[in-house]
């Protein structure tokens, strides 16, 4: 999994390589940096970097719903349409691990955010059949 974050690596020739390869790039959610969200590993990283000390849970919670079901979607193969790509979006796929990681942002909002997540994530990977495909890090147990 590499994570890259100079806006030189956002082109046909990176993500090239990284399917070469079956190399992962991280997917960021994050105002300072460039992203996209193309695949091209065995499984899906994804750092949310925007909490905000404005928001209780980090995010609000419209914005966690959203990015419970792009990993719902992610994890049964599919891939969610409203993010950046390099590239058209192919058919649905395998079916991937994601790995969620609240990073950066208003800090100390991160494991209210990453709890929050969990519970959208619960609410709707139950009716998707997915539990187990998505995790969060790092753990909040005991905070």
């Amino acid at each position: 999994m590499l994570d890259v974050q100079h806006e030189s690596f956002a082109g046909g020739d990176y993500l090239a390589l990284l399917r070469r390869h079956g190399v992962g790039s991280v997917i960021t959610d994050s105002l300072a940096h460039g992203a996209f969200a193309d695949l091209s590993g065995e499984l899906v990283y994804l750092q949310l970097r925007n909490t905000a000390a404005h928001q209780p849970q980090g995010y609000a919670e419209p914005e966690l719903v959203q990015w419970a079901e792009r990993a719902i979607r992610w994890a049964r193969g599919d891939e969610p349409e409203d993010l950046p790509r390099l590239q058209p979006a192919g058919p649905a796929d395998r079916p991937r691990d994601v790995f969620v990681l609240f990073i950066n942002g208003a800090k100390l909002r991160n494991p209210a955010a990453a709890m929050a997540l969990l519970k959208a994530l619960e609410r709707q990977s139950s009716s998707a059949g997915l539990a187990g495909r998505v995790g969060l890090g790092p753990t909040t147990k005991g905070s």
